[in-house]
């Protein structure tokens, strides 16, 4: 029976290798050579062949989902729109478009077998809101394509968070979706610090990595796999509070309490060297979401409460200490005039959400018209070709601000999904994972005010994920 099995895997093995080549001769030869499509096609071959391989390959694809976050592998096919900011400028194919799609057929095949019923919640609805506002924006949309290609993502979202809440088995799932989103973070941490000791980039743009370095007066300011160093000061923000939940609220064996210290102390260090300001307020905002939250569940007393919060104090500390020269630079220090031109881009946004407040201008279409709104004295639009650094205020000028009151209904009710129920009358993992992702998601949206986030963009899909994650906890307990 065990030859058997080992033939049959050195056969998959064989056939994986040789479609994989095929498939790369023939891309070259006719199609012409792209790294991103040989990449996302290789890649996509062997997850399916690994179908074959696994005992449970909805878990592997939940695993691939949520390890591909930070890798940023898009194929743009069709028209793309040249000189666009914002949301997206085509259609286009990513990784995890080919999860979700595999995970769904997996859904249907096992539906008639499974005890696992769908249901719509009030999240439900308004996310319904959302597109349904998007799709009445388009009304006002100069470029309707535009509209177009970000609601074509933003549905593909919603399924995501769709299959998330409802498919989750949480008894079978959650170990697997923690472990890949601290494998993820500790990758992506490693990545960035890399960057920042090597003095400049890795060579991974087929993942992601800009091709260019950003820097702050001479210091380097590293991005990982997401591009930009705020695009990954976004992905930690979200994700550094699950470890730190878990450290604080769960009896870890020691092994594990120390390899989530050093998880902790190495996504921490690689946040600094960011240099995201809003990051770094954003992460201590954060840190009191997750203690107050700590005390509702009552997963400690007062001194046990005064013993973290002053651990807290000197850690953050201690590293403020070893990068006080770089931190007193980028806080104190002119920032050649980025804060001050935000307040004129949100004067910008103001404006239009005065003029259409009900359907705004069209869903990703702010970078197309922002400029007809621009009364500033700097014109603030001819010289920072950028959407408004703020999410709150994007959404409203581009959907109106029914769409704005469904976005912060959403955050509402799934608010109420982590505190509902007594959180200490629930499994400690559980619960330590909730208070982890939701004090993540906290930190994204304050550190949102000032950074320019579309809803489709990977911080986004992030928070959305978490989301449903969240909701599947809830209905668990």
């Amino acid at each position: 029976m065990s030859i058997n099995r080992n033939k049959n895997t050195l056969f998959y093995i064989f056939a994986i290798l040789f479609t994989n080549a095929f498939m790369g001769a023939f891309i070259v030869k006719y199609i012409g050579y792209d790294s991103k499509l040989v990449a996302s096609i290789g890649i996509g071959l062997i997850t399916i062949f690994l179908i074959f391989l696994v005992k449970h390959p909805r878990r592997l694809f939940l695993i691939l989902l949520l390890l591909s976050l930070p890798i940023v592998i898009n194929k743009s096919f069709g028209s793309r729109v040249a000189y666009h900011s914002g949301g997206p400028s085509s259609l286009y194919f990513t990784f995890y478009d080919f999860t979700i799609f595999l995970l769904f057929l997996l859904w249907l095949a096992e539906a008639p077998f499974s005890k696992i019923k769908s249901s719509l919640s009030r999240l439900d609805l308004c996310f319904f809101g959302l597109i349904i506002m998007a799709f009445l924006s388009m009304l006002n949309a100069k470029n309707v394509q535009l509209s177009f290609y970000m609601i074509f993502r933003f549905v593909i979202i919603y399924f995501i968070f769709y299959y998330l809440k409802n498919a989750l088995d949480v008894k079978s799932d959650l170990k697997p979706i923690i472990l890949s989103l601290l494998f993820g973070l500790t990758l992506e941490s490693f990545i960035g610090v890399s960057q920042y000791f090597s003095g400049g980039l890795l060579g991974l743009n087929l993942l992601g990595e800009s091709e260019k370095t950003v820097s702050f007066r001479s210091i380097l300011r590293i991005g990982g796999t997401l591009g930009h160093p705020n695009n990954l000061a976004k992905y930690l923000v979200l994700l550094i509070p699950l470890p730190v939940s878990l450290f604080l609220f769960v009896s870890l064996k020691k092994i594990y309490r120390i390899l989530c210290f050093l998880i902790i102390f190495l996504s921490i260090f690689t946040l600094v060297l960011t240099l995201s300001r809003a990051a770094w307020i954003a992460f201590i905002f954060s840190m009191f979401v997750l203690i107050l939250l700590g005390v509702k569940a009552r997963f400690f007393n007062l001194s046990k409460l005064l013993l973290i919060v002053l651990s807290s104090i000197t850690l953050i500390s201690a590293i403020a200490f070893g990068f006080h020269e770089m931190i007193e630079v980028r806080l104190f220090t002119g920032d050649y005039g980025s804060a001050r031109s935000r307040i004129s881009q949100m004067k910008v946004a103001l404006n239009i959400i005065k003029h259409h407040p009900f359907i705004g201008v069209g869903i990703n279409n702010y970078f197309e018209v922002m400029h007809l709104y621009d009364n500033t004295f700097e014109m603030i639009t001819l010289t920072l070709q950028h959407i408004v650094h703020n999410s709150y205020l994007l959404i409203a000028s581009e959907m109106g601000l029914p769409a704005l009151f469904f976005f912060f209904l959403f955050v509402i009710f799934l608010f109420k999904y982590v505190v509902d129920k007594d959180l200490n009358d629930q499994n400690k993992l559980s619960s330590a994972v909730k208070i982890g992702l939701f004090s993540g998601q906290c930190s994204f949206l304050l550190q949102t005010t000032v950074m320019p986030t579309d809803l489709v963009s990977t911080p986004f899909l992030i928070f959305w994920i978490f989301s449903g994650v969240i909701v599947a906890l809830g209905k668990s307990t």
